[in-house]
């Protein structure tokens, strides 16, 4: 049994006016199994999504947990959360981490990227599309692994040691959505310059705690004046394909500019950028069906 079956369990004993249905044990199940029956479960009660994702990767096999713990995404024998966490990565993380990184290394010349989400609680053909041509000893996307991991781990160390400023979401800010599929097409779409790959890696090298490396304040106070609303909460925090895109502009300029470090002012600028080169990409659609 799963520790959120457990959880339910135990909340359902508080609670009044509950009737019992019975408990079923299956023991010897083969991972085919369990994630039939999860599968089958989750249209009556709420398993999690990042819990099926797990399931579900451990019928491809190993590689991807592998991968994570050589990279220290995971620990040692550990394994993917089942749920939201501010430390450990989710299996769509991870996913959503390599998806991108192969996009953008694919990806042609021109003005207009787009990042993606790997989707939760089900089957994603990109994703397998893309495992099947991954390789794990890759230096490259091992490098990728391993600098993504730094950022993360500075990031929610400074965030939860300073005495300001320090909420969790500031804390967990590289594992928001967004901001994997942007800084993982930006190190995929860098590989073919590595001057701008080095200014992307370098970004946790450029500040001075108790700055964090995303400045993520400042990310959270950018917005684009008679376009956002009053509830935009800054970037990186939705998980739109247009919110995806504005934070990979992020990373776009501060690489090919040659800053150091994030500023309000960047981003408000790849805001402008992002939103300028999206009206030329949908300009060109609608004049391309003419």
């Amino acid at each position: 049994m799963t520790s959120s079956g457990l959880r339910a369990i135990t909340k359902a004993e508080d609670e009044k006016g509950n009737t019992l249905h019975g408990v079923r044990l299956y023991f010897s199940l083969s991972r085919e199994q369990k994630v039939e029956i999860a599968t089958v479960n989750n249209t009556a009660i709420a398993v999690p999504n990042d819990l099926l994702d797990r399931m579900r990767e451990q019928l491809l096999g190993s590689d991807l947990r592998n991968w994570c713990q050589q990279v220290g995404l995971l620990d040692k024998g550990e394994d993917f959360a089942d749920r939201r966490s501010p430390d450990v990565p989710t299996v769509r993380i991870a996913r959503t981490l390599l998806v991108n990184f192969y996009l953008g290394r694919e990806a042609a010349n021109d003005a207009y990227h787009q990042p993606v989400l790997c989707k939760s609680g089900g089957v994603d053909d990109e994703y397998m599309k893309t495992r099947g041509k991954i390789e794990w000893s890759d230096p490259n996307i091992l490098e990728m692994g391993r600098q993504f991991t730094r950022l993360h781990k500075l990031q929610k160390d400074i965030v939860t040691n300073r005495d300001e400023d320090s909420n969790a979401e500031f804390a967990r800010k590289v594992l928001s959505l967004s901001l994997v599929a942007s800084w993982a097409y930006a190190a995929g779409l860098f590989q073919r310059n590595p001057g701008y790959l080095s200014n992307l890696y370098s970004i946790p090298d450029n500040i001075v705690p108790p700055e964090d490396p995303l400045n993520a304040k400042a990310l959270s106070q950018a917005r684009l004046k008679g376009t956002d609303p009053d509830t935009y909460r800054g970037l990186g925090t939705r998980s739109s394909p247009k919110e995806l895109g504005r934070m990979l502009e992020v990373f776009l300029v501060l690489a090919t500019k040659d800053k150091k470090r994030i500023t309000k002012e960047i981003a408000n600028a790849a805001i402008q950028s992002y939103e300028a080169k999206r009206a030329v990409h949908e300009a060109n659609k609608v004049l391309g069906r003419i």
